[in-house]
């Protein structure tokens, strides 16, 4: 069980491309030969096949065939922030909840690992006078409740649903799932879980998403910031995220 699982399962996969590495396969073959592509629709490759050509693919940087397939999740109580980390993404599609329940909001991981209940305290009480705030600027007349709620910090939480081709899932694990990325600590655990959903229903092509180390045989192109952890493979990067039981 994850110690994070109240953030990962926030994250629920609602639709996924059928046949997606038979797609990919068929879009690489189509390159050079139709006729190829055709009878690989018909012909299910052995799996270490399909391997060697995704390699190649992955090798030769022939990425834009990962388009042809694509994922849908929905996110549920993911804070502003996450949100907005999330938003500078490439995306098919992107829709967030328009009413959002000020009620809610989420304390940092990082602060609740301090195990300090004074600093979770000064984090609630700086939250409620903002919503205290936001609710005094809505009785007002004159004050629309889109100016009101920009006062929310980004601890607020909303639902979003996000679909994304698998070329964009692939560069988005590896820069949200990179420990030394520039990525809020909520969506690189949202990132990981959407992977694990992910896994059972394209392994073939997903066996190969992870952080930029992972894709580039243990290299770090973060240079001061790296993590030093230099994963070169899939499980050892759940492990560490406690997802490999997930």
């Amino acid at each position: 069980m994850s110690k994070h699982q109240g953030v990962v399962r926030s994250a629920m996969l609602v639709a996924i491309t059928p046949g997606a590495t038979r797609l990919v396969l068929t879009a690489v073959q189509a390159k050079t030969s139709f006729d190829i592509a055709r009878e690989s629709m018909i012909r299910v490759l052995p799996d270490d096949e399909q391997l060697k050509m995704l390699n190649e693919m992955y090798v030769m940087g022939q990425l834009d065939v990962l388009k042809h397939a694509a994922a849908t999740f929905i996110i549920s109580d993911i804070s502003r922030n996450a949100q907005y980390s999330l938003m500078q993404y490439d995306t098919m599609a992107y829709t967030t909840q328009d009413t959002v329940n000020v009620n809610l909001f989420k304390v940092p991981d990082g602060i609740q690992r301090m195990g300090n209940p004074e600093l979770v305290k000064h984090f609630v009480d700086t939250y409620r006078k903002a919503q205290s705030t936001h609710k005094w600027l809505k009785s007002m007349n004159g004050v629309a409740a889109k100016d009101a709620h920009m006062v929310m910090p980004l601890a607020v939480v909303n639902q979003v649903v996000v679909t994304m081709n698998f070329k964009q899932l692939l560069q988005f694990f590896e820069s949200a799932l990179c420990p030394g990325a520039n990525t809020c600590e909520e969506l690189r655990w949202i990132a990981g879980y959407m992977l694990v959903l992910l896994l059972p229903k394209d392994d073939l092509i997903f066996r190969f998403a992870g952080p930029y180390c992972m894709m580039h045989g243990g290299q770090c192109n973060k240079g001061a910031r790296s993590c030093n952890a230099c994963y070169k493979r899939q499980e050892h990067l759940l492990q560490d995220m406690g997802l490999e039981d997930e």
